[in-house]
């Protein structure tokens, strides 16, 4: 969640008590594994996409060689891997890594299992930035249908992937069927008190701008700014987005007589559990080891990406 954001540094702290604690234990193989894994996901909170590929990539050899290339250890440091991908802007790789630890997840894992939804999320995530909208829809939906049957229709996993379904139709410029989605996604949030409700606020100011009700939309801009306050601070990329949007607004009602900026920016959530941490502490040399290469991807190159990555790799 956003929320666990404003703790990395604590985690960070940990993760380097963590790799201390398994030292002084004589460092057993899955234990550091684990260890480099978490501190791969923290690094990848925090923004630092190098470190976090590093220590991803170490992890994951390192569960290959204790348990082979088709574990669920091995998934899901393949799913962490492909949205460090996603984030770095290698579409082909993230795929790859996502659709590798689907592949693997789905012969190990029950049909209706939390981690296959979010493979399929995460899937779907790269089909939308491609363009590929009927496609990602149809893989939203698959991983809807999984996190209903398993959470229910109003846990935060739900809501996140509404949200994701809002921006689907964002991109269709269907306004209609997009405030549908990130309404629901929005009340599912709000419910739970996560602080992801501020990506469904920012959305849905964006729809009612281009939907020509520009009062409205600084209504939402405003719970956004609420939110991303408590979260993720009002310094990130998305907060920064919030106030190019409102100062759009604003400019659409005459409150503001600058010129607005002309690109309208949609904001994702990006779910991808199990993503939730940080580390500075850069690895060794030994930890890093060879990048392994992800299997082959589609080749079609990405439409320009209408999103901007907002919560942790989430879910």
């Amino acid at each position: 969640a956003a929320g666990d954001r404003r703790d990395l540094a604590v985690a960070e702290d940990a993760g380097a008590i963590a790799a201390a604690a398994v030292d002084r234990a004589g460092s057993p193989p899955r234990l550091v594994a684990i260890v480099l894994r978490h501190r791969g996901l923290i690094a990848y909170n925090r923004g630092l996409l190098d470190e976090a590929k590093s220590l991803l990539t170490s992890a994951r050899e390192k569960f290959v060689a204790l348990s082979g290339k088709d574990s669920l250890d091995v998934a899901t440091a393949e799913s962490a891997l492909g949205s460090v991908a996603r984030a770095a802007g290698d579409l082909d790789a993230s795929e790859a890594w996502h659709r590798s630890a689907y592949r693997i997840d789905r012969s190990l894992r029950p049909a209706q299992h939390p981690d296959l939804a979010r493979d399929l999320h995460n899937i779907a995530g790269v089909l939308r930035l491609r363009g590929s909208l009927d496609e990602a829809a149809r893989h939203y939906r698959s991983a809807l249908a999984i996190e209903e049957a398993t959470s229910g229709a109003t846990s935060v996993a739900a809501g996140l992937t509404r949200n994701s379904l809002g921006l689907v139709a964002m991109a269709r410029a269907d306004w209609g069927e997009a405030r549908s989605e990130l309404i629901r996604a929005r009340d599912i949030l709000a419910a739970a008190g996560h602080g992801d409700r501020a990506f469904a606020h920012h959305n849905l100011g964006i729809v009612e701008a281009n939907a020509g009700d520009h009062r409205l939309a600084l209504e939402h801009y405003a719970r956004a700014a609420e939110a991303y306050k408590d979260t993720i601070g009002s310094t990130t990329a998305p907060a920064t987005r919030l106030d190019l949007d409102r100062r759009r607004a604003e400019v659409a009602i005459g409150i503001d007589k600058r010129q607005p900026v002309k690109r309208s920016v949609a904001v994702e959530v990006s779910v991808e559990p199990p993503i939730r941490g940080t580390t500075a502490t850069q690895p060794t040399a030994a930890e890093i080891g060879t990048t392994p290469r992800p299997p082959d991807a589609p080749k079609p190159q990405p439409e320009p990406d209408v999103g901007v990555y907002g919560s942790t790799q989430a879910w």
